[in-house]
């Protein structure tokens, strides 16, 4: 009866060490292995204060636990994760944001404005300058039909691509998209049009290829300048025109853009878009050199 007695008092006094050390001491949970593997194993964690948790397999759950596929850790929060990942901060928290790749984009043709949707706070943007015009030389005249010349090309307009922080309360952007330059007519006497800018705003801007010289050397229009690569920046300078003998010849191309216009033939005389620079006159000088194509801005958020 005493041995009995000595194992009841040390038994209690194991459990009151154990309640004195859950109340007094930061607790470690570590779940093992079990054989036969029972049906479940489940730990519930209540605490206020710090609870860190490590794994080497299977998975660390809050929230739902129906899910079988192994090695991950799943954070359930209602509907506020739909469509958005885990971001850390430099604090090491974490929140749902918007996942960091861009899901949406919109193409501009035209010049006009874009309004920062709700929630984003940054954006991927691409600017095209319009393609310069083509132009003929001092032998390419009226009353000179047939004779080869040396036709001038437009030059290509320049590319620029950046990611920028924008805020979805400020004012919307501007978005300007460039003109192609028109090509010049049959003759020394009309100098291809430059292409214009595009931009976003003020954040970036490429500047168009400039126009062909119709003197008796020919000048060929040069490519627009991209903005300078530097950060999140990156440019590329449109194509320098090449001019023509005869039927050779093409516009520049647009940076990271579409080709220029074919002096060979007149109906693909003029730039592809977005930015190729307007084709040479051919020697026939039966229609004027080819126009630049119009520049382009694409945003992606």
């Amino acid at each position: 009866m005493r041995r009995n007695s000595f194992k009841k008092i040390l038994i209690l006094a194991v459990l009151g060490m154990t309640v004195l050390s859950k109340d007094l001491c930061t607790e470690s949970l570590v779940l093992s292995t079990y054989y036969p593997v029972p049906y479940g194993v489940y730990a519930t964690l209540i605490t206020t204060a710090q609870t860190t948790l490590a794994r080497n397999s299977g998975q660390v759950v809050i929230g739902n636990i129906n899910n079988p596929r192994p090695n991950v850790l799943r954070i359930i929060d209602g509907n506020e994760a739909v469509g958005r990942v885990l971001v850390s901060d430099a604090s090491g928290n974490t929140g749902w944001q918007v996942s960091p790749g861009f899901s949406q984009v919109q193409i501009y043709d035209a010049s006009g404005s874009w309004a920062v949707p709700g929630g984003v706070n940054r954006v991927m943007v691409e600017v095209w300058g319009g393609g310069g015009g083509g132009a003929s030389d001092s032998s390419d005249l009226p009353s000179h039909p047939g004779i080869p010349g040396d036709g001038c090309a437009g030059g290509g307009g320049g590319y620029g691509r950046g990611i920028f922080g924008v805020n979805s309360l400020g004012s919307p952007y501007s978005v300007v998209v460039g003109n192609g330059g028109a090509g010049g007519d049959c003759g020394a006497t009309t100098n291809g049009g430059s292409g214009g800018s595009s931009s976003f705003g003020s954040l970036i801007t490429a500047s168009g290829g400039t126009g062909a010289t119709p003197t008796a050397s020919c000048v060929n229009g040069s490519g627009g300048s991209g903005p300078g690569t530097s950060g999140n920046v990156f440019g590329i300078n449109g194509g320098v025109g090449l001019g023509s003998t005869g039927i050779m010849g093409m516009g520049g191309q647009g940076g990271n853009g579409g080709a220029g216009g074919n002096a060979a033939n007149p109906v693909n005389k003029d730039g592809i878009r977005p930015g190729g620079g307007g084709g040479p006159m051919n020697y026939s000088c039966t229609t004027r050199a080819g126009d630049g194509a119009p520049g382009r801005v694409v945003i992606y958020w």
